[in-house]
């Protein structure tokens, strides 16, 4: 945490929403290889150099990374959970 109580990553300082997507690895905490990398959402908005990845933007902060419901959608939702908590 920050002197203003909120949350931010240890090493870099940064708030997590903007922090690029993490590197998949395995159970001894070696990075996979660049087939399994490219899978992440964002991770293509990732330009690799020498071996490190330098993120043109957060890539949860520019796309969508699950579509929206639609306005039906949410109406339905909306109504379940309203009869469901009555």
């Amino acid at each position: 945490m920050d002197d203003t109580g909120w949350v931010v990553d240890e090493a870099t300082g940064i708030v997590p929403h903007l922090l690029p997507p993490p590197l998949l690895t395995d159970q001894d905490l070696v990075p996979l290889g660049d087939e399994w990398q490219n899978a992440v959402p964002g991770r293509d908005l990732i330009k690799k150099t020498d071996g490190t990845f330098e993120p043109f933007s957060s890539p949860w902060t520019t796309r969508q990374i699950v579509p929206p419901l639609s306005i039906n959608d949410r109406n339905f939702w909306a109504k379940v959970l309203h009869f469901t908590l009555a």
